[in-house]
């Protein structure tokens, strides 16, 4: 998650998520849920076509609808329709959101206080009534005065809406029962996150935005020896409330729709050290244990070495970022655990990586990847 703060150079989580839950991305967090769900590759559909069709002069932005209901009236979210439509009216309608909210960041600065005080109330209850928890008012509204996100010398809009599309997602970390209890967002008291000074370190950024000299990069196929990442699947760990709600997905859902559970024991077919990026890695993870099919997503994963430490590379805070983990992940002897959660009915899990995945080399089977962004 602090990977979208450095990416959005904020110095300070404490600032970070004071964007993150303040009224301009609240407001529209329905719109963006709903469309986000099926937009095709999230903003690598909107990089390819957008770019084409506005260097071509067949697409002005400034034609794009201005408000959210607009939005779902232009590009209405319909499972029925031709699966081509379907795709450009949930792709699109995700850009328009997107550029909506990044208009609505330059105007909300000048808007009167009184206005902001209202604001704040509304966006709050409706975002409450959207994940079913209450959020109380952790943060004064007239505090939060400038959305400094781009675009900044030598980017584009894109780069802009790349950001507005990582609050969001960081938002959506949040919106899980663990991870909000776990902050104790319900609590005004008693969370921290807003108050408490943490730095952002501008090597968190994603791969593509780091300067060269601490970039990671992908390792050749042939340049590391083989090593084998086994995998245990932490099914029995958490509170009673995670446990009893994982038995009963397990005996309802997923045998209900004779889908294949994941083992507990297992190893990885992806092997980490080859990866730029680590939202990349773990949707191959996703999609080696089907746990997109399965409505399951990673809630927290550990590496464990061979003196049996364990250190969080995902889930918590204070988590190793991808540069340190893959330092472990070259350097040391490990194995991974990994703790689940169940998604409600609904609820998609989107994919973390914005661009395309890894594919296997014709010849020794190591990956190559075909996009540095």
């Amino acid at each position: 998650m602090y990977a979208m703060a450095a990416f959005s150079n904020f110095g300070d989580r404490r600032d970070f998520h004071k964007l993150q839950f303040s009224p301009p991305f609240l407001l529209a967090y329905r719109a963006w849920l709903d469309y986000s769900a099926r937009g095709k590759e999230y903003l690598s559909y909107l990089a390819d076509e957008r770019r084409v069709l506005l260097e071509s002069g067949h697409l002005d932005s400034s034609k794009w609808p201005k408000n959210l209901a607009a939005v779902r009236r232009e590009y209405p979210i319909d499972e029925n329709v031709e699966p081509r439509l379907r795709d450009v009216n949930f792709s699109f309608g995700l850009a328009s959101v997107i550029l909506i909210v990044s208009q609505y960041l330059k105007d909300y600065p000048s808007f009167a206080d009184e206005r902001k005080k209202a604001l704040d109330i509304k966006a709050r209850k409706d975002f409450g009534t959207v994940i079913e928890q209450k959020l109380p008012q952790h943060v004064d509204p007239l505090e939060v005065t400038e959305f400094e996100m781009g675009p900044f010398e030598g980017e584009e809009i894109l780069d802009r809406m790349r950001r507005i599309n990582f609050v969001f997602q960081s938002i959506k970390y949040f919106t899980s029962a663990t991870r909000w209890a776990d902050s104790k967002l319900s609590d005004s008291a008693a969370c921290t996150i807003f108050s408490d000074s943490k730095p952002v370190h501008a090597d968190w950024s994603p791969p593509w935005m780091l300067p060269s000299e601490v970039k990671p990069e992908a390792e050749e196929s042939s340049s590391l020896p083989t090593k084998l990442f086994k995998v245990k699947w932490l099914r029995f760990v958490g509170t009673e409330e995670e446990k009893s709600a994982m038995e009963t997905h397990i005996a309802g859902y997923i045998e209900d729709n004779n889908l294949a559970l994941l083992p507990e024991q297992s190893e990885l077919k992806l092997d980490p050290r080859y990866c730029v990026d680590g939202g990349q890695w773990r949707d191959c993870v996703r999609d080696q244990y089907d746990l997109f099919t399965l409505r399951l997503d990673l809630q927290v994963l550990y590496l464990i070495n061979d003196k049996k430490e364990r250190k969080c590379i995902y889930g918590r805070q204070n988590c190793l970022n991808w540069i340190q983990a893959l330092a472990v992940f070259r350097d040391e002897d490990v194995s991974l655990q990994m703790k689940l959660e169940v998604r409600r009915e609904g609820t998609a899990i989107e994919r973390e990586y914005q661009g395309l995945p890894p594919t296997l080399t014709a010849g020794g089977g190591g990956i190559l990847f075909v996009d540095r962004q």
